[in-house]
């Protein structure tokens, strides 16, 4: 009930947005959404205030591509020639691939500069001899990590061992420190 309530609450916030002027994927980041979520709250929205609206072949077999069937279910189901079954297939597959590249976006957006350096650099040795290079050093700087990994370790198990040395050390010394203090009072008693 609590979710229902909340996922209502969220609809309601999206169509807000979407009635002042907002776009999708402005909406999607306010509301920190998947722009999909959004589209489908927005596209359900309008569903419902233009109910009459014959819905294309087009969109109906893009439903179906979502739901995992293929061009020869849209065929069938749809009474569409092959052609244009398969146009619309490729011209779904192409914009699913946009939305992926838009979450991307969205999810990468202040580390893009980086990536697209990265990028840059990938590209200009992307050749074969260049990615035996690039294999070669990603190997060794694994084997450099895992090695600096290994002394961390080992120097971390000598500041325990170290840090144990040093808390018996204050023992001795303290146990020293009594025996001093009894040996003065014995000393002082007896003069």
């Amino acid at each position: 009930m609590y979710i229902e309530q909340k996922k209502i609450e969220k609809e309601g916030k999206v169509i807000e947005l979407y009635l002042k002027g907002y776009t999708r994927r402005q909406i999607a980041k306010e509301l920190k959404m998947s722009t999909r979520d959004v589209c489908r709250i927005i596209n359900n929205y309008r569903e419902k205030i233009n109910p009459t609206r014959e819905v294309s072949n087009t969109s109906k077999a893009f439903t179906m591509y979502s739901e995992g069937k293929g061009p020869t279910e849209a065929v069938i189901e749809l009474d569409i020639s092959p052609s244009d079954a398969e146009n619309m297939y490729s011209d779904y597959l192409r914009l699913s691939d946009r939305q992926q590249v838009n979450a991307f976006y969205d999810e990468l957006e202040e580390r893009l500069p980086d990536l697209l350096s990265l990028h840059k650099i990938v590209k200009k040795y992307d050749r074969v001899e260049n990615r035996k290079i690039i294999k070669k050093r990603t190997t060794d700087l694994e084997y450099i990590i895992s090695k600096q990994l290994q002394k961390l370790h080992d120097i971390e198990i000598e500041i325990e061992q170290s840090l144990e040395y040093k808390f018996g050390i204050k023992q001795e010394i303290q146990i020293l420190e009594e025996q001093l203090d009894n040996s003065r009072k014995r000393f002082t008693n007896q003069w």
